[in-house]
């Protein structure tokens, strides 16, 4: 049964893939190698983590950091979606009514979307539909 305090291969990646945007360095495939081999040796959970570099929950730095998180990773499944039906972000963007550079700064987390826009991208331009959940 997997243990939700612990970080899944999913979680490390996200995490070292935002720690690399924030940075300005784009992630590169060789990277889960080295992160597979670093969840081995990882004792500490990911609210941990994120509690040490960020403060705990409800502290203004670290809501902060799980909202860009949150923005970051919707922008990844954007752009998995996309190249996974073969799109190139012109394509998806005529679909959806707009230009190319807005599904790019959508896809680099550089531009703050509303959910309407949202739904139009996934249904109209991915074909798909949007599944959202509540957590308190």
């Amino acid at each position: 049964m997997h243990n939700p305090n612990f970080l899944s291969t999913e979680d490390v990646l996200f995490f070292h893939a935002e720690e690399m945007r924030l940075s300005g360095t784009k992630p590169e495939i060789r990277d889960i190698n080295l992160l597979h081999s670093a969840i081995n040796a990882l004792k500490a959970t990911f609210d941990e983590i994120l509690d040490n570099k960020y403060g705990k929950r409800g502290v203004p730095k670290r809501e902060k950091w799980e909202q860009e998180f949150e923005a970051f990773r919707l922008g990844v499944l954007l752009e998995k979606a996309r190249t996974k039906l073969g799109m190139t972000q012109e394509e998806l963007a005529k679909k959806c009514r707009t230009n190319k550079s807005y599904i790019s700064r959508i896809e680099n987390n550089a531009s703050d979307i509303r959910l309407s826009t949202l739904m139009k991208i996934i249904q109209q331009g991915l074909g798909g539909h949007l599944k959202l959940t509540l957590q308190l």
